[in-house]
């Protein structure tokens, strides 16, 4: 059940709150329905964390869907996050930043710290044209290498 994975990594990954308010209204879109869950969709940011995380893991139970932790819950997100990016729903930057800060987090993971990699290319590219971190990576096909770093990312681990 893919469409849970923001709520599974929550509090494991400490996914910002409107994050998990936009992803309980798109449930909704989608049919989806349960009592927890229109209660967190009727939530606002400035509801206390404690809160959201209580609704957050009753919609979990009414839906018979567990949290991932650890690794998976790291993988698991990654996953939404690029996925999110493929298909424009957030920011190629905004999509590898916050992998990026996974891969801080989560002590440099071998798993995504391609991407840490990636990110820093982008972000040196910011500010002139000459990057150390991905090799033949130039400012006018960085894009297009982590767009294919994400597809083929997404192939190999199956996610």
């Amino acid at each position: 059940m893919s469409d849970f994975t923001k709520a599974q990594v929550f509090s494991a990954l400490c996914v910002p709150l409107e994050d998990i308010i936009d992803w309980a209204v798109s449930l909704l879109m989608m049919d989806y329905d349960s009592p927890s869950l229109r209660i967190l969709a009727g939530l606002t940011h400035v509801n206390n964390r404690q809160e959201i995380t209580y609704y957050v893991d009753k919609t979990l139970q009414e839906f018979n869907v567990y949290k991932l932790e650890g690794k998976a819950a790291v993988l698991a997100y990654t996953a939404v996050l690029l996925k999110d990016f493929i298909n424009g729903k957030i920011s190629q930057a905004q999509g590898i930043g916050e992998i990026h800060q996974l891969c801080l987090n989560w002590d440099y993971l071998e798993e995504i710290f391609d991407f840490y990699l990636l990110w820093n290319a982008l972000d040196d590219f910011r500010y002139d044209d000459v990057q150390f971190y991905w090799p033949n990576a130039t400012k006018e096909n960085i894009s297009n290498i982590i767009r294919e770093q994400a597809k083929k990312w997404l192939e190999t681990y199956n996610l």
